[in-house]
């Protein structure tokens, strides 16, 4: 199982160690940052960013759910409460 979920430390919060792994720059990486917009992902960007959270974490983000999530804090609150109902029901979070 993956344990490297830390919303305690900010700039280790999941999404923006994802970015960071992509190539974004640290210092662009503030709560309210855009990812189309101040972050420049393109659409494939952003796919890729999806499906590697959905992969090491081990949890679905669904469509619907996607086309909302556009800056940082809110990709990071919805992988955070994904997280949490997986935890809560006893289920394991991530990668073996």
């Amino acid at each position: 199982m993956i344990n490297d979920f830390d919303m305690t430390d900010p700039m280790n919060a999941p999404v923006r160690r994802m970015l960071r792994e992509m190539g974004v720059r640290q210092d662009a990486l503030s709560n309210e940052a855009d990812l189309t917009l101040d972050l420049g992902l393109d659409s494939l960007d952003r796919i890729d960013l999806l499906v590697q959270l959905e992969i090491r974490y081990g949890i679905r983000i669904v469509d619907q759910d996607w086309h909302r999530l556009h800056t940082i804090r809110q990709m990071e609150h919805y992988v955070a409460e994904q997280i949490g109902r997986k935890l809560c029901l006893g289920q394991p979070v991530g990668q073996s």
